[in-house]
């Protein structure tokens, strides 16, 4: 019942005028979010949020943050034009652009530049710290360890202290493949719930995570994929430092094992697969000694 009642709420607040075609989109894994096509052609996309994810240690859903965001970063083409919000059955609402995906293009490529477009943008305020360097990730992921965490998980705990890379980025944070859009030869990120000023090897882990990989699709990466994305990224963000990346990409996959295993411990089994895809690249990266 809850599409049609909100689609009543959405004409009395004058967002619709009327009858419309209400497509649920796939991909995510927290809220609702549908193409909304009205019978004049124009489309929106409108995203009712969870009121239960707010607390997500790895991945916050904030709307009020991903409005921001959107106002901020559309301007320059790397996000959806927001058109406005509203509160429904004490759970907020989003509305914004609907921008169709193209087919046919190396996703490899368009997200490597848009994460490097986005990473190199000159802004200094308006969102939280996320954690930098080894130390702060091992705190992070220490606070995400219970008593029924994998031991497994837990002996793959890097060793060699990694710091932050000389310059800070505004980050996604959640660039899964299903965040990307890709119009012509530009991509646009989509789920702006939970960015934050941090180093861009955290984006860039996240990108390359089996674990993300394996939940979000279609497939896992191979080698070359990962070679062309790194390659394509540090041709367009001459801030990259890719020896510092490798020494701290470790630590991000460790801390993407715990919540992992977090996840499933809360009920979410098929973080299961994802776990433990990470924990074959954790396995991976220590017998390529970077640890």
């Amino acid at each position: 019942m809850t599409q049609p009642l909100l689609h009543d709420a959405l004409c009395q607040n004058g967002i619709l005028t009327g009858a419309a075609q209400w497509i649920e989109l796939a991909g995510g894994r927290t809220n609702q979010v549908w193409h909304v096509q009205e019978a004049s052609g124009r489309s929106i996309c409108v995203k009712l949020y969870s009121s239960d994810a707010a607390e997500n240690p790895m991945f916050p859903n904030h709307p009020d943050v991903e409005l921001s965001a959107m106002r901020l970063l559309s301007g320059v083409g790397l996000a959806p034009k927001p058109i406005t919000s509203l509160k429904f059955e004490g759970n907020w609402v989003n509305i914004y652009e609907y921008i169709p995906n193209t087919q046919g293009v190396d996703v490899r490529v368009s997200m490597a530049r848009t994460l490097a477009e986005l990473h190199s943008l000159p802004i200094a305020a308006g969102f939280a710290n996320s954690v930098v360097g080894s130390t702060e990730i091992l705190d992070h992921a220490q606070s995400m360890i219970t008593d029924h965490t994998c031991a497994e998980v837990i002996a793959l705990r890097p060793t060699v202290p990694a710091a932050a890379m000389s310059k800070t980025a505004l980050l996604h944070r959640d660039p899964v493949s299903t965040n990307f859009i890709v119009q012509s030869d530009r991509g646009i990120l989509i789920d702006w719930q939970c960015p934050a000023f941090g180093d861009p090897s955290e984006d860039l882990s996240v990108v390359l995570s089996p674990a993300m990989q394996s939940l979000y699709g279609p497939t896992l990466w191979s080698q070359e994929d990962e070679t062309v994305f790194l390659e394509v990224y540090a041709e367009s963000n001459p801030n990259f430092d890719p020896s510092a990346f490798a020494a701290l990409r470790p630590w991000y996959a460790w801390r993407l094992a715990v919540y992992c295993d977090w996840r499933a411990q809360s009920g979410a089994r098929d973080y299961l697969a994802a776990r433990d895809a990470e924990i074959s690249r954790l396995e991976e990266l220590q017998k390529a000694k970077r640890y």
